[in-house]
């Protein structure tokens, strides 16, 4: 795979204390998240970098992502993230690389906690991604009020609720959807 490098993000974390100052560079090869809340984060390098990201993570502060167009961004995880790490093992390498995927709690808790992600929401899958989203709400829904395009799902203000999926849905869910 040639130029694989010009696809990856880079992840700083910048530390300062009154005897030492921490400055941390790894990639980041996945990345989704909400403005600066981050919900999932895939990144690799050496032991020491992948285990100071992983304890800043755990103590919820706050990193800078810079993605593979160049643009910039805050992100964090809040509380209650985990995190999941492992080795890579190259050939012809002497040390293995490390890889981690942290997630946040609010994806953790898909579908549970008042919030619904959609990964991959396609045309072939648009249906399949209404039904989850109603089964899980357990509400019925006519035709009428099932939303033309779930891929354009946009934020709505509603009263009673935060978000809903467009315009359609007429505050039926009383549901965050992202996408």
């Amino acid at each position: 795979m040639q130029n694989a490098h010009c696809r990856l993000g880079r992840l700083e974390y910048l530390r300062s204390s009154e005897k030492t100052n921490t400055q941390v560079f790894l990639h980041v090869d996945h990345y989704v998240g909400d403005g600066e809340q981050a919900h999932l984060l895939s990144l690799f390098g050496g032991d020491a970098e992948v285990g100071a990201i992983r304890a800043a993570i755990y103590e919820k502060h706050v990193f800078t992502l810079t993605f593979p167009d160049g643009g910039s961004q805050k992100i964090g995880f809040g509380p209650d993230a985990e995190c999941y790490y492992g080795s890579l093992s190259l050939p012809g390498a002497k040390r293995s690389l490390r890889h981690l995927v942290a997630v946040s709690a609010a994806l953790h808790a898909n579908g549970t906690a008042g919030q619904t992600f959609l990964m991959h929401l396609d045309a072939e899958t648009k249906d399949l991604a209404w039904a989850t989203v109603v089964l899980s709400r357990a509400a019925t829904v006519s035709g009428e009020q099932r939303p033309d395009r779930l891929a354009a799902v946009h934020h709505t203000e509603c009263s009673g609720s935060d978000e809903v999926i467009g315009p359609a849905a007429e505050c039926l869910l009383n549901h965050n959807v992202a996408t």
